[in-house]
């Protein structure tokens, strides 16, 4: 570390940049309100402080003496409560292009191990983004405070010399990384000694890694990209250097839609990234019992065994950590296990809501008692349950927030018992015993949370669905405006609704009427869009219309419909495997692309005056965008193209070789900002002859492809994207599969800018 690069970090850690005086080798400084004075030396090439007679390299000085890691990771560990049951999980790992060129994936025993040892690479002059992904309650959340615990622990013991720093997003859609991290050290783990920017100096450093738990794919596909935007900005600020792990369901770079990429790609700048994953796998049978056996639970193979032989070994109360926790908690109990199979066998397709259920019915029968009587009575009764949690759910999403305070979630308790009109005795027992419920946490400070976002989730679904039920529409309204809605409160929504006898023609009447009113862009447009697509697959009687609706990602995918016509209906893009179609209807219906697949079934289904912005043909990854084109290739899928104009007979056509190569060769760019020739080489195989020999000259001349300094052993070349990711995704859109065209697009989109 040289003087300047010393004076612009220890700036960011002063109270103002004015207060920074280097001088004839002497150094005073104010931080925290201290004033700090030393000497600088420079020997071998290497800056050192002298400070009270002790001497520290400026790095070490920095850290331990400025930053105060060490007594970071003090509170790291007082603060992160350790998990006494911690099962190693398995997963797996798809690691950086220069280790892993080809999209393959290998199994990992110890997912733990093998995060912390590709966030130790820290290689110089590229940052580094760790994706650690997984469906929800399957352990992300646990692996990064055990793996937090596990680094300041070690850090502590002078074994390692970087702190794993976890921040939770919450799932949050609109927020600011600086506010967030900033809120994390202060309030979570009450180290108020860091600003934003020495934050990202100590990121830049190596000497911290934030975990930022919660980012999840919606972020990725949603209409508003904000959260991309930030993840952008923030690796901006860290100049190619340092390392990000992030949990969420899925990294950006395996969603095949270019729009998706393109949000964070171009954000990036010119920074050099690289991009790594890793999937954990759902629990095996092995770490069930482990598991168990860490709980002391004498019977755990009797418990797998039965539930395996009812519901199947890969079902999720078998394989999802945070459900074979409940699970062990009901199972155990006389009787427990017996009850809650019975209640699942019930209702196999809804086992969510007969696993919260056995949960309930426990609280409700041993612990919400009134015992004021000669004999003990429930305070309030199972489904008064369901509702208090579901107002408590329902509070949260209106605030946007996972936790209330205890003084916000009394008020709820007590709004709950006024409109049962329970007496004050059995009122002041609800507002007490609320913050005491087996589905309910305390976090941090005096806030309390559901055990899981999952069971958050499941209680806020049900809210939703009880005002379908009500056909309070300013309540629909109202709740949906807010951000994007989870797919299991979708999910339980819709089946809120049916159980309660509400027919799925009479939803769609509510939504119907409801998206008439609203802009095709609103959150309120989408969720109910989300809402219907769901609710479609329940539809048994006549002829349902919708209209107006605005359909989220995925929509389509693998669902079951018919005798249903769309009309001036929006729907994002969406695969349509596993789909069937019958007897369906689209009319003035506008789609922003189909990704059609070897098992989709279309049987009698109209296109009508609709537009499709891109197809993706079955067998392919290719996407075409050539109106003409796209509907040629619909209607040989099954559909039938109709129109109140007439059109001209189009001509199927082929997509040339060099655009398949440059598709090819844009995938390797999503995992890496600078890619080598040996990479290319090895992902192209037998192309990558004809992709040096003759396509690579024409980017380079037409600088769509830069070549940047190799870093490495051995010669051989670097590349990286010379324009925008947007620009190429607009000439692709353009070009019909024509790589002339493509070039004349490029070109053009050159002459505009």
């Amino acid at each position: 570390m040289d003087v300047q690069t010393f004076r612009s970090t220890l700036t960011a850690f002063a109270d103002s940049p004015a207060e920074v005086d280097l001088s004839r080798g002497r150094l005073l400084v104010q931080v925290r309100d201290e004033l700090l004075e030393a000497t600088l030396t420079n020997r071998s090439g290497a800056l050192f402080v002298v400070e009270a007679d002790n001497e520290y390299l400026a790095e070490q000085w920095l850290i331990k003496r400025i930053a105060r890691l060490p007594l970071l990771a003090d509170r790291i560990l007082a603060h992160t409560t350790p998990e006494r049951y911690f099962v190693t999980p398995s997963g797996l790992l798809l690691d950086q292009l220069d280790e892993s060129p080809l999209d393959e994936e290998h199994r990992v025993e110890d997912a733990g191990k093998t995060v912390l040892q590709i966030l130790s690479r820290r290689a110089a002059g590229v940052a580094s983004v760790i994706y650690l992904t997984s469906d929800a309650g399957e352990g992300k959340t646990t692996l990064i405070s055990h793996l937090a615990r596990t680094q300041a622990e070690l850090y502590r013991a002078k074994e390692r010399d970087w702190l794993l720093v976890p921040v939770s997003l919450g799932g949050r859609t609109f927020l600011r990384f600086d506010d967030v991290i900033v809120g994390a050290l202060v309030n979570r783990f009450r180290f108020p000694m860091l600003y934003y920017e020495a934050f990202i100096e100590l990121v830049k450093m190596g000497a911290v890694v934030p975990a930022f738990d919660g980012f999840e794919e919606m972020f990725v596909e949603g209409a508003a990209g904000d959260a991309i935007s930030a993840l952008g900005t923030l690796v901006n600020t860290l100049k190619s250097s340092g390392t990000l792990l992030i949990a969420a369901r899925k990294a950006y770079f395996e969603y095949k839609s270019l729009q998706a990429q393109t949000r964070l790609f171009d954000s990036l700048g010119n920074q050099s990234v690289c991009f790594a994953r890793l999937a954990l796998e759902r629990w095996k049978h092995s770490q069930f019992i482990e598991y168990a056996q860490k709980r002391d639970v004498p019977n755990a193979q009797e418990i797998y065994d039965d539930v395996a032989s009812k519901l199947g070994e890969d079902h999720p109360l078998l394989t999802r950590a945070v459900l074979v926790s409940r699970l062990l908690d009901v199972a155990t109990e006389v009787g427990g296990r017996t009850d809650l199979l019975r209640r699942i066998e019930s209702d196999p397709n809804d086992y969510f809501r007969q696993f919260v259920g056995a949960i309930i019915s426990r609280e409700a029968r041993e612990k919400w008692l009134d015992k004021k009587g000669e004999l003990a009575q429930p305070l309030i009764s199972e489904a008064e349950h369901y509702e208090l949690l579901s107002s408590v759910a329902l509070e949260m999403w209106s605030n946007a927030t996972e936790s209330l305070r205890g003084d916000v979630l009394g008020f709820v308790a007590e709004v709950f018992a006024d409109s049962k009109r329970k007496d004050k005795v059995v009122s002041y027992q609800i507002i007490e015993r609320l913050k005491q419920h087996a589905l309910l946490v305390q976090a941090e400070g005096n806030q309390f949370a559901f055990d899981h976002q999952e069971f958050y989730y499941f209680f806020l679904g049900e809210a939703l669905g009880a005002m379908f039920v009500a056909s309070d529409k300013p309540g629909i309204r109202h709740a949906f405006r807010h951000a994007m809605l989870p797919a299991l409160s979708v999910d339980v929504a819709v089946r809120y609704a049916i159980r309660n006898g509400v027919s799925a023609e009479a939803v769609v009447e509510i939504v119907n009427e409801i998206c008439a009113g609203e802009p095709r862009t609103s959150f309120v447009s989408e969720n109910l869009g989300g809402i219907v697509s769901r609710l479609l697959d329940y539809a048994k009687s006549g002829h349902v219309i919708v209209r107006h609706a605005s359909f989220p990602p995925q929509s389509l995918i693998g669902r079951r419909y018919r005798d249903v016509e769309f009309e001036d209906c929006y729907f994002q893009n969406t695969s349509l495997a596993g789909t069937a179609l019958a007897r369906c209807r689209f009319n003035r219906c506008e789609f922003e692309g189909l990704a059609l697949a070897s098992d989709t079934v279309l049987d009698d289904v109209v296109l009508h005056d609709s537009n499709c912005r891109s197809v993706t043909p079955r067998n392919s990854e290719t996407a075409v965008f050539d109106p003409r084109q796209v509907m040629l290739i619909l209607e040989q899928a099954g559909f039938r193209v109709t129109s109140t104009e007439r059109r001209p007979i189009e001509q199927a056509f082929t997509i040339d070789n060099e655009i398949v190569l440059i598709q090819r060769m844009l995938r390797a760019f999503m995992r890496s900002t600078g890619v080598n020739e040996s990479i290319f080489q090895k992902r192209l195989g037998a192309q990558a002859s004809f992709f040096f020999r003759e396509l690579l000259p024409i980017l380079l001349d037409a600088r769509i492809v830069e070549e940047e300094p190799y870093r490495g052993s051995g010669h051989q070349r670097r590349f990286r994207l010379g324009v925008p990711l947007e620009v190429i995704k607009r000439a692709m859109e353009a070009c019909n599969g024509r790589f002339d065209r493509f070039m004349r697009e490029l070109a053009g989109e050159h002459v505009r800018a």
